[in-house]
């Protein structure tokens, strides 16, 4: 199992082998190689068993070119890309996924939120600039 930060986005596999690719082994457009899901550390899954979102909302997908690209809005990690003509059976993951062990330490911590099934993360920080009278705010957005 693979997520994103907050856990909004969980991947399963049928299995943990995932086999390392590389824009010159995936043939790669000059327009996808441009792209930032493409210039990080992705792995092609094997057998993909599902990909759960749990507020499709706070997910952007874009396409490039024969690519179809997922973020996380809420923590703000490129998840996932689906091949546009063979779907499930070509899917690309971010190296920098969670992995199980850490998935199941945050939903059991006190920011995992059992009503959003997300983490709920509060930060004194936000774009490098501290608050004001150190006060916190919410990432996650409901609209």
């Amino acid at each position: 199992m693979l997520s994103c930060n907050c856990l909004n986005i969980i991947i399963e596999s049928k299995t943990n082998d995932f086999q390392q690719v590389t824009s010159d082994s995936l043939n790669l457009t000059e327009e996808e190689k441009k792209d930032f899901f493409f210039k990080q550390d992705i792995r092609q899954v094997n057998k993909l068993n599902t990909i759960n979102m749990e507020h499709s909302g706070l997910v952007m997908s874009r396409t490039i070119g024969n690519w179809i690209s997922h973020q996380c809005l809420n923590c703000d990690v490129y998840t996932h890309a689906i091949h546009r003509e063979r779907g499930a059976t070509c899917v690309l993951v971010s190296a920098k996924l969670l992995e199980t062990p850490t998935i199941t330490t945050l939903r059991s911590s006190d920011l995992f939120s059992n009503i959003f099934n997300v983490l709920i993360s509060s930060e004194k920080e936000k774009s490098g600039e501290k608050q004001q009278g150190g006060s916190t705010f919410i990432t996650f957005i409901i609209y």
